[in-house]
């Protein structure tokens, strides 16, 4: 329940602020599936940094490809707000695997 405390100021600013228990329950399991993403991606990475500094070593994340309605994954050498990047091209194959392919369509927003 509101109360227009301090402490209800500072969660609506954090974004911890929801209209329904529903809404906050869906925001509850996006912030589990990209916890589980980043996990993946560490997993995979064996250790390894990603270097933005280095443009000859490949880091991939994953998108959905509206337009054929499939996931798909890029090979970038720059950094997206956003994203969750790999150094393995295993990344899409293992978050299916792992997450499924529903939960990782409701996590890109995929009705």
């Amino acid at each position: 329940m509101e109360t227009l405390s301090e402490a209800d100021n500072f969660r609506y600013n954090i974004g911890n602020y929801f209209l329904t228990e529903k809404e906050c329950e869906e925001y509850k399991k996006r912030l589990l599936i990209e916890q589980q993403l980043k996990d993946i991606a560490l997993r995979l990475n064996e250790g390894k940094k990603i270097g933005w500094e280095d443009h000859d070593q490949k880091k991939y994340h994953i998108y959905y490809n509206h337009y054929s309605e499939e996931f798909d994954f890029l090979t970038v050498y720059y950094h997206q707000i956003e994203c969750i990047y790999c150094l393995s091209n295993k990344l899409l194959e293992v978050a299916l695997e792992d997450i499924g392919e529903e939960d990782l369509k409701s996590y890109f927003g995929v009705k």
